[in-house]
């Protein structure tokens, strides 16, 4: 996260949106700062904002979730910048390399798998996908998107009341990339769609014309409501982090599953 108390400003660093770029040149040239850690969200700065810190402008970034997807595969597959095996950058050391992403590395790796079987390994499920960080109590002040970076980028040093110093740098390109709709094959789109079709209409994203596909099914967004609704509901009204509500639906997970054990036991 970055924070400017100048241009009264916090910018969220969502994963693979091209954040990284983005928040070295918010620091290097409008004033920002890290705050609370790398990909931190909204609510884990609400702990420790002051009442003036929240009442600044929130922005955030976003891309295509299937083009998301494809670009940490391309990462994983390729060991961006050796992320994924140097422990400084583990999240048990204050890095932002999680154990399941580590887990997902293993998968790519020692499978030489290919982006199908890497989805339905990680991803595939009768589940809509939300993310954590849309669980904010409000909309955005103003969004980012990764397919009209520079615009948006423009735009917002604009909306912040400052002059524009170059051009956003291109930072952290993903190797080995291609075109990225190519390696969704049909044998995973229905599933893609399922699961995926309420958050990409949330933020205004349509699944390719030549997938003749229709709108995720009504299961899928309400699925998608609930678990927004949940997330909002630990935020807002009992301070919890997307991070605290992750940890807490483990724990009841481990108890249903221990207690289905004891009672097929016995």
């Amino acid at each position: 996260m970055i924070i400017s108390h100048r241009y009264r400003y916090l910018f969220v660093e969502h994963p693979h949106t091209a954040s990284t770029a983005i928040a070295a040149e918010l620091t290097e040239h409008y004033d920002g700062q890290t705050v609370v850690t790398k990909h931190a969200n909204y609510a884990d700065f609400l702990r420790q904002a002051s009442k003036e810190e929240k009442s600044y402008s929130v922005v955030i970034g976003t891309r295509n979730p299937l083009d998301r997807m494809a670009s940490l595969y391309f990462k994983l597959k390729n060991n961006h910048h050796g992320e994924y095996t140097d422990p400084s950058l583990f999240e048990e050391n204050g890095g932002w390399v999680s154990l399941h992403v580590r887990k997902m590395f293993a998968y790519v790796q020692e499978n030489d798998a290919s982006f199908a079987d890497y989805y339905k390994q990680f991803y595939a499920s009768r589940w809509a996908k939300s993310n954590q960080y849309i669980w904010f109590p409000r909309r955005y002040d103003y969004v980012i998107r990764y397919e009209s970076i520079q615009d948006d980028f423009a735009g917002f040093i604009k909306f912040i009341g400052a002059e524009q110093a170059r051009p956003l740098p291109v930072v952290n390109k993903t190797s080995g990339k291609r075109d990225y709709l190519s390696i969704y094959t049909p044998e995973i789109r229905d599933n893609v769609v399922r699961q995926y079709g309420p958050y990409m209409a949330y933020w205004g994203y349509a699944f390719p014309e030549d997938w003749n596909v229709g709108a995720a099914p009504w299961s899928s967004r309400l699925q998608f409501q609930t678990m927004n609704t949940i997330g909002r509901f630990f935020i807002e009204h009992l301070g919890l982090t997307p991070g605290d509500y992750s940890r807490l639906r483990k724990r009841l997970t481990r108890l249903v599953r221990a207690r289905q054990i004891a009672a097929a036991g016995s």
